[in-house]
């Protein structure tokens, strides 16, 4: 199976940047000015480019596409706030191409907001990428403060408001959230954020959760590979298939299989989910030990191909160099279940 190189730095990426990113007819540019315009504040987005270009180099043909990609990944993202922050359309509707996109360039998105004082920020932090939405208080840059993560309960306050347009009701966990969007009457003059969150159409609703689900593999090194995938139950019975077929490889009871990884095993396995956003979910598997003759990770690649095929249904989009891209277009009928006897297809 092909494996990611090892990954290369690319030292002056300037003049491509200058192109797709900086000029003033970059979609980067025109998507910071619609969200200045809308949101009334100063847009400031200054990449971490060595950073990005040392973490995902290997995985594009040359620097353009890189660039290219995470910048039509940073329009898509702004157009989606910008349209749950007014009541205009965007350019195109998104859903699962935004799911796409972020999946393609390999980054995991989070939405933090933080405040002090006559200071506020909306970050989104993605592998670097840092938009700053700093109050309008005339200086260029936000304080340095913390941020603090929103939790889960106040991402499904948000979730509550977007379908939910009324500014009195307080759903559970919204105090949080409060802090960072005060009611009107203490809204500070020199900003004006929205008064309702608008509610989504019924066609980017249906593009925002239901199928084609999408699982991307990424071959990150050859002890380390990705499944990242809008379907969270696929994602954990892809996860469970691999706990189980490893413990029994190594004689250990799947009650005690999580004691045991952190020291003992030679594969570790976790699932991390988002943080906010599009409801992707990413399996984490590494190889502990590299001495050994045989590598562990192909094996578990076999299992995790033959579980997304035959198991959950999905079929191969696209093959390209330690990326793999799946799909499923149906809905599944009932959730896949995490018992793997008898080998039934959900919803199929």
């Amino acid at each position: 199976m092909p494996v990611a190189s090892k990954i290369p730095r690319l030292e002056d990426p300037h003049p491509d940047i200058v192109l797709f990113w900086t000029r003033p007819s970059s979609n980067a540019s025109r998507s910071i000015r619609s969200l200045e315009r809308s949101l009334d504040v100063r847009v400031i987005c200054n990449p971490n480019w060595p950073q990005i270009f040392e973490q995902l180099a290997a995985l594009y043909h040359n620097p353009q596409s890189l660039i290219v990609s995470v910048t039509d990944w940073f329009s898509a993202y702004c157009q989606v706030l910008v349209h749950r922050f007014t009541q205009e359309e965007p350019v195109c509707l998104l859903g699962s191409p935004t799911r796409k996109l972020a999946s393609n360039v390999h980054l995991l998105v989070e939405l933090r907001v933080r405040q002090r004082g006559e200071s506020r920020a909306i970050s989104f932090t993605n592998s670097s990428i840092i938009l700053n939405i700093p109050s309008n208080t005339g200086a260029d840059e936000p304080d340095h403060l913390d941020p603090v993560t929103i939790s889960r309960n106040v991402k499904e306050a948000l979730d509550f408001w977007f379908n939910n347009p009324d500014p009195g009701s307080v759903p559970e966990g919204g105090n949080e959230l409060l802090a960072a969007f005060p009611p009107e009457n203490e809204q500070r003059t020199d900003v004006t954020p929205p008064r309702k969150m608008p509610q989504l159409s019924a066609i980017t609703t249906k593009l925002l959760d239901g199928p084609p689900y999408s699982i991307m593999i990424q071959s990150i090194s050859v002890a380390h590979l990705n499944v990242v995938g809008n379907h969270p139950s696929s994602i954990y019975f892809i996860a469970d298939a691999l706990k189980k077929l490893h413990a029994a490889a190594e004689n250990i009871p799947e009650h005690m299989y999580d004691e045991w990884i952190s020291s003992k095993l030679w594969l570790r396995i976790r699932v991390k989910d988002s943080a906010f956003g599009f409801e992707d979910s990413t399996l984490m598997v590494q190889e502990r030990d590299m001495s050994l003759a045989d590598s562990i990770i192909l094996e578990a690649l076999q299992v995790i191909f033959k579980v997304i095929e035959t198991m959950l249904g999905y079929h191969l989009v696209s093959d390209n160099g330690g990326i793999w891209h799946y799909e499923r277009d149906e809905p599944f009928e009932e959730e896949p279940d995490m018992e793997l006897d008898g080998g039934a297809n959900p919803g199929a």
